[in-house]
């Protein structure tokens, strides 16, 4: 039997196994298409689709306790950087992901790119205008998904991520744009596979591709040669005459996923290309009503060719008054460069000076900053409202701002230690900004969204406390369903500090380190799940709340039973929920 190689398997099998082997990558259980069309093209240059093939077939029969193996876990990690590359480096975004990759230590890069959004049609001829070559390969995106093309003696070999075994081959470019239309990328309205979110059988993939896709054919499209290929003359159909050709200034979307609309501006934006802003103006484009949109869009895609563009066009109050949400989306994707754009800007240098540096603004926008999980903005935007602020904040402000924006929260799904490790190197300038509350808080978070780094700082901040650091782990509460959930990495750091789990969560920790699947729920698992319900919906408490309650518990207990020569020497307060920093 063929394996089955689509992506949700592909996922679920290198989870299990990174997992079991104590390594901290991880695939995006919701997809890694980009990542595997990027690495698609690393092997096909190299003549190496067989290959990539076989990691794949590997992959699809891999045990979580097999042996380890490198060459997969060099794959995986492959695939986890140009999934999504901006986790690595803020500078970048998915379309850029095959410059993460490279051949004999010289990276990779697009030697011709387009995105628009045409008629069949006309992407059948500009497929043949493209005349890919036997030594190149092409990466094909839609809005949210992405597939992989390659030639070999004149045929076209197509890899979508959610195909089930191998690749297609294609003989003409009518039938490649006829399969990415109707069956890769579904420009069809309809539903695409049936998904299996709860993993309840491999031959389904649990990744949903593109739902509710409608209207012509939208792509963008990247040509990549071999880097020793790089220097040899080679001529692409000329960009701005495609857009002069085929750019329409329809001001309705062209096509849509979903409730969202997507016209030529929106690959204009992605491409970063000036030229094709101009070359659609020029043909009459007005952007009037969208140009705040604009700026959003491409503030979260770092497009700094085309956002000082929109920001000028930015005259109206009612566009002005939107700035801050322009300044959102470049904090929280963490785009430095557009963030620098938008101070050079007189509206953005406005906006910043007497909106955004405001005290009653600053939780909000320090909370943007963490959870963009660029350290570089972090820190200059806590620099900001201790230099700059209406009126300057004190280190005591700064701290009770990160605790009452949540900013800690924010970095953790930012999945950035060195932001966090900042806001926490600000919590300790205060006496009392860390106690063990907070990092009873923070390290279940960690444990919930399985961050095996986050949950190795948190420990290491644990043992840093002046006391009580046994009585920390001892407090640790986690319910079966929770250690179900629970990466296998994460359980043995936990076990290995003391945490004590009950009967049932130990017996689960033990099927997980024989490499054990969960299959099917059982009785026990639905009383879990029920018993997690009663107490998150009824009793509004939780694993969080329990284990704070826990250690407060034995901390009351502890200092009741402490020696003291004046019982009146010790004064048992309530511990803030939050923090130790007095209002």
């Amino acid at each position: 039997m063929h394996p089955v190689t689509h992506q949700g398997n592909i996922i679920h099998h290198l989870n299990r196994y990174l997992d079991w082997h104590n390594k901290p990558v991880r695939m995006n259980r919701q997809g890694i298409c980009n990542g595997l069309a990027a690495v698609y093209v690393n092997y096909a240059l190299q003549g190496q689709t067989g290959k990539f093939q076989a990691l794949l077939n590997s992959i699809a029969n891999l045990s979580a306790t097999s042996e380890w193996n490198e060459e997969i876990h060099l794959f995986a990690k492959k695939v986890a950087k140009s999934f999504m590359p901006e986790e690595y480096d803020k500078t970048l975004n998915q379309l850029q992901s095959i410059t993460t990759l490279e051949i004999a230590g010289k990276p990779l890069t697009p030697s011709f790119e387009l995105g628009m959004t045409t008629s069949d049609t006309h992407w059948i001829q500009i497929l043949k205008d493209i005349a890919l070559q036997d030594d190149e390969a092409m990466i094909i995106r839609s809005v949210n998904h992405a597939a992989s093309l390659s030639k070999k003696e004149g045929q076209y070999i197509l890899y979508d991520p959610n195909y089930s075994k191998g690749f297609k081959v294609f003989q003409s470019e009518k039938d490649v744009i006829h399969e990415l239309h109707f069956n890769v990328f579904r420009y069809t309205g309809m539903l695409g596979l049936i998904t299996d979110s709860f993993d309840l059988s491999e031959m389904l993939s649990p990744i949903a591709v593109p739902l509710e896709l409608y209207g012509p054919l939208g792509l963008h499209v990247q040509v990549i040669r071999h880097p020793e290929r790089n220097n040899t003359p080679r001529s692409f159909p000329d960009l701005g005459e495609l857009f002069k050709k085929y750019f329409t200034t329809d001001q309705t979307a062209l096509s849509s996923a979903g409730d969202h609309g997507i016209t030529n501006l929106f690959w204009a934006i992605l491409l970063d290309n000036k030229e094709a802003v101009k070359v659609l103006y020029d043909k009459g484009f007005n952007n009037d009503k969208h140009v705040v949109t604009a700026c959003i869009v491409a503030a979260s895609m770092n497009a700094t060719q085309v956002l000082p563009l929109f920001l000028a066009q930015i005259k109206e109050e009612k566009d002005i008054r939107r700035m801050p949400d322009i300044f959102k989306e470049a904090l929280r994707e963490g785009r430095k460069e557009a963030l620098e754009t938008l101070l050079q800007d007189d509206n953005g240098s406005a906006c910043f000076s007497d909106i955004i540096l405001m005290r009653g603004n600053a939780a909000t926008f320090l909370h943007h900053a963490a959870a963009g999980g660029n350290p570089d903005i972090l820190k200059f935007m806590l620099d900001a409202y201790q230099n700059e602020g209406a009126p300057e904040l004190s280190e005591k402000d700064i701290a009770q701002t990160i605790l009452a924006g949540n900013a800690i929260t924010a970095a953790l799904g930012s999945k950035s230690p060195a932001c966090v490790n900042l806001l926490y190197q600000q919590l300790k300038k205060v006496p009392g900004g860390v106690d063990e509350p907070l990092l009873l808080t923070h390290l279940l978070q960690a444990v919930r969204s399985n961050q095996l780094p986050m949950v190795q700082f948190f420990i290491e901040e644990i043992y840093k406390l002046p006391e009580h650091q046994d009585l920390v782990f001892e407090a640790i509460t986690l319910t079966p369903s929770r250690v179900a959930q629970t990466d296998i990495s994460i359980l043995r750091l936990l076990q290995a500090n003391r945490v004590h789990f009950s009967t049932a969560a130990q017996a689960i920790i033990d099927r997980k380190e024989k490499g054990e699947a969960s299959g099917s729920p059982s009785i026990g698992d639905f009383l879990f799940h029920l018993t997690d319900f009663i107490k998150k919906t009824l009793l509004k408490r939780d694993e969080i709340q329990e284990s704070i309650s826990h250690f407060k518990t034995m901390k009351n207990g502890l200092f009741k039973m402490k020696p003291s020569e004046d019982p009146q020497e010790i004064e048992l307060m309530p511990l803030n929920h939050d923090s130790g920093i007095s209002p």
